[in-house]
């Protein structure tokens, strides 16, 4: 079997995959759940493909993506937002730290809203319906926090075993959770070929099949990003800081410039 049901998956909690502290700290704490999650929700505008090009100043087949810190949010609130063109719709989503939003009462609707009202974002869609809305529970513990990946007839992939990337300038799972399907699938037919041999052992070379790729590698390279990321000025006391900085170097005041 191959365990690959979301963030949340019950069916991880039922297996000796998890370790006796994350066990602990999920049935004993909520601030596990908040540490090491985020709510992400991503709405599409329905335009038309000569509209999406004309405001993204794109030629006929290209496309724009843009990610973002969303410094806009009240103090404390650690979100990102990122829009990009498709052919004929716009795609805005926001991801949203939930440690720095519960105890808030702020809640990823009220950040994808305020995003999408924003005045930089809505000239690249006004006018459009929106065609569809979609949440999703995104783990960001990393390799940190990440399950053991096998066990007698068990592998564990995509977000199920924290293979997520948060860096700050970037955020990306899907690309892992296709590449560990695909070593799953290997691992599991060099089992099936050797005999029907399903155990941990014959089943180890999963996890060094992830290690031999970008996977793994990508995920224990930042696995202590959060340090980083964390920092709640980041999300709030420096993009004002720049913003006023750069107001000053070239807004037009009748005084000498500083």
């Amino acid at each position: 079997y191959l365990l690959c049901d979301g963030a949340n998956s019950r069916l991880l909690d039922e297996t000796p995959l998890v370790s006796k502290e994350q066990k602990a700290l999920k049935k004993g704490s909520r601030k596990y759940k908040m540490a090491h999650q985020e709510w992400g929700a991503k709405v599409i505008i329905q335009l038309d493909e000569k509209t999406v090009e004309d405001r993204f100043n794109l030629m006929p087949g290209d496309g724009v993506a843009n990610e973002m810190v969303l410094g806009f949010l009240p103090k404390g609130i650690r979100a990102g937002g990122f829009m990009y063109s498709n052919k004929d719709t716009v795609s805005l989503g926001v991801m949203l730290a939930m440690e720095s939003a519960w105890r808030r009462e702020f809640y990823f609707r009220d950040a994808l809203d305020q995003f999408v009202r924003h005045p930089y974002i809505q000239p690249f869609v006004r006018g459009g319906e929106e065609v569809e809305y979609a949440t999703h529970w995104a783990p960001i513990g990393g390799i940190n926090w990440m399950p053991e990946l096998y066990d007698d007839r068990l592998l564990v992939g995509g977000d199920t075993a924290q293979m997520l990337l948060s860096t700050g300038l970037n955020i990306e799972g899907m690309n892992y959770a296709i590449k560990s399907g695909l070593l799953a699938g290997a691992t599991f037919a060099d089992a099936w070929r050797a005999g029907k041999n399903f155990s941990g052992a014959a089943l180890a070379s999963y996890e060094r099949r992830l290690w031999n790729c970008f996977v793994l590698q990508d995920l224990a390279q930042f696995r202590n990003i959060d340090h980083i990321t964390g920092n709640p000025r980041l999300f709030y006391d420096y993009p004002r800081l720049i913003e006023s900085v750069f107001s000053k170097i070239v807004w037009p005041t009748g005084q000498p410039k500083k």
